[in-house]
């Protein structure tokens, strides 16, 4: 009744997160100065801490969401929704009009129209408490950095989705010039902000194109950076100041205090599309840093480097640090000025033997890398080899555990951001991308999958969450191609012994996607090549490309 009623209303609305837990949300605005001083006399590294100084000095602050686990709250009337724009939503809905290619007075005018979009919600309780963990326990942190036209709240539903699952996810609000519009507090007179706008730059190869993406890229290195210094400091009870801090009363933060699992292991990195290649560039700068790498001193480059005695540096060095590359954009990878960071060996690679040894059988592979497509990207012939190179072994190596690749079928690469659950007609319609929500399932299923797999998530509800038995299976849509399968559980959604063991989700191997083995995309298109049609950007990217 509740989906059926949700139809009639005029105003999008999203579907309740599939995990056990209520998800609590806090919009997080944090001065660096004051991240700094905290800092300082909390560094565990034996080195002195170093200043986490901007590439680009007008930037004062850092920005995030927090999706987390959090108690189911009474009714009470003085609390308040939260809403999927967060303030100031007409300039935001502005911003958009702008970057969609609407003038400036035309997009001022169209950010009075969709009245209704000021009054969505996602399904999460603004400025709850962090869920206390059992004893001993802590909950584990994903950080996520989204694509060009993102912000920290285009991806609510996979964030809060994952969140419900049992984890803390800090979605980055990257300040790059690749948000429509972003806005920045100023730390003295909170009521100031400073707008920054979207900036254009082509999709093509280009030297201008690899200067400004290099750009874009040492920014979101340092900013999450600090983002990951932040939740350092929460964990060790620091009081950190929030400008967007809402109630003076009633600080959310706090309950975050020995509450984070912050084992190198624990800790993953996910994006969408350019944010994808920012996670897994991050990571690279991170793992093969001089502190921790014999080949660091010699991958150089232009991009901003974490500094030594940060967080980052010390807690991405392990090979192990779970990796979720969703439609992975491979352009902003192909810079030459950092061709060395770029073509080193995915961090993976250097895991022990011990732990690297491919398994005997497919529903105990332990790759901690996932990568997810869309079936557009997946059709775009040439990022898709680019990306398989990526994460393909190198030559010679022997037999390796090769990360997961997978891509739902007749999905588009707004299918794994919000807009294609809240406008699912307009998508279909344009990317012709069907079942929103059962596209994105198969993403937060797989990846909780992984995490289990690598003990980061209980394996308690694994089979029970999704539908365990091929009667549920069907109920949930996740149909099996085989349903005469005697095993249980989620292990199927990283089964690669076939290539669709779960309806319409497809497994492909890196290292014949690499090499034009891959023959899926001929099958879809009906052979067509279709590298030119599908270049990409968010979710926007794709109606910005047709401006």
């Amino acid at each position: 009744m509740v989906p059926f009623l949700s139809r009639l209303s005029p105003i999008p609305c999203f579907p309740s997160y599939t995990g056990p837990y209520t998800v609590g949300t806090v919009d997080v605005e944090i001065p660096v100065t004051n991240l700094n001083e905290q800092s300082v006399g909390n560094s565990n590294s034996t080195q002195p801490y170093e200043p986490l100084t901007s590439p680009d000095s007008s930037l004062t602050t850092i920005a995030y969401r927090l999706y987390y686990p959090c108690s189911s709250p009474a009714a009470k009337p003085s609390s308040k929704p939260a809403y999927w724009i967060s303030n100031p939503q007409h300039e935001t809905l502005a911003g958009y009009a702008r970057f969609l290619g609407a003038s400036a007075s035309l997009s001022q005018f169209f950010s009075y129209l969709p009245q209704q979009l000021y009054h969505v919600k996602i399904p999460a309780v603004k400025d709850a408490p962090l869920l206390p963990t059992a004893s001993g326990n802590k909950w584990p942190l994903l950080i996520f950095s989204h694509g060009l036209g993102g912000s920290r709240q285009a991806y609510s539903h996979l964030c809060g989705s994952l969140a419900s699952q049992g984890m803390i996810v800090a979605a980055a609000d990257h300040r790059d010039g690749s948000k429509p519009n972003a806005f920045i507090t100023n730390p003295e007179d909170p009521k100031q902000t400073r707008e920054i706008h979207y900036r254009s730059l082509p999709h093509s190869a280009s030297p201008e194109t690899f200067r400004g993406r290099d750009a874009q890229l040492s920014i979101r290195f340092w900013e999450l950076t600090c983002l990951l210094e932040s939740i350092k400091l929460l964990d060790s009870g620091n009081s950190i100041t929030n400008l967007l801090q809402t109630s003076s009363s009633q600080n959310p933060l706090s309950s975050f205090a020995s509450s984070i699992n912050l084992a190198p292991s624990s800790i993953a990195l996910s994006g969408h599309s350019f944010g994808a290649s920012t996670a897994l560039a991050f990571y690279k700068r991170a793992f093969y840093s001089d502190a921790f790498s014999p080949q660091g001193a010699s991958l150089g480059g232009t991009l901003w480097t974490p500094p030594p005695s940060s967080a980052a540096a010390r807690l991405l060095s392990t090979p192990q640090t779970p990796l979720f590359l969703l439609d992975l954009w491979a352009l902003p990878l192909d810079s030459p000025d950092n061709s060395a960071l770029h073509s080193a060996p995915l961090p993976w690679y250097h895991s022990p033997p011990s732990i690297q040894q491919p398994p005997t059988s497919a529903e105990h592979r332990a790759s901690t890398t996932l990568a997810i497509l869309s079936s557009a990207f997946h059709n775009w012939t040439s990022n898709f080899r680019s990306v398989c190179r990526h994460l393909s072994p190198p030559r010679a190596s022997g037999p390796l555990d090769k990360p997961f690749l997978f891509y739902p079928q007749r999905s588009a690469h707004l299918s794994q951001s919000d807009f294609g659950l809240l406008f699912p007609r307009l998508t279909k319609w344009l990317a012709k991308a069907e079942e929103p929500a059962r596209i994105l399932e198969l993403n937060v299923r797989a990846i909780t999958e992984v995490l289990r797999r690598r003990q980061v998530l209980p394996e308690s509800e694994a089979g029970a969450e999704f539908g365990d038995g091929d009667e549920a299976d069907e109920e949930d849509g996740f149909t099996l191609v085989d349903a005469k399968e005697e095993a249980k559980g989620d292990w199927r959604i990283l089964d690669t012994s076939v290539v669709e063991r779960v309806r319409g989700w497809m497994y492909v191997d890196v290292e014949a996607g690499a090499e034009g083995r891959e023959s899926h995309a001929a099958r879809e298109t009906g052979g067509r090549d279709v590298t030119a049609e599908s270049e990409p950007a968010l979710g926007g990217e794709e109606l910005a490309e047709r401006r």
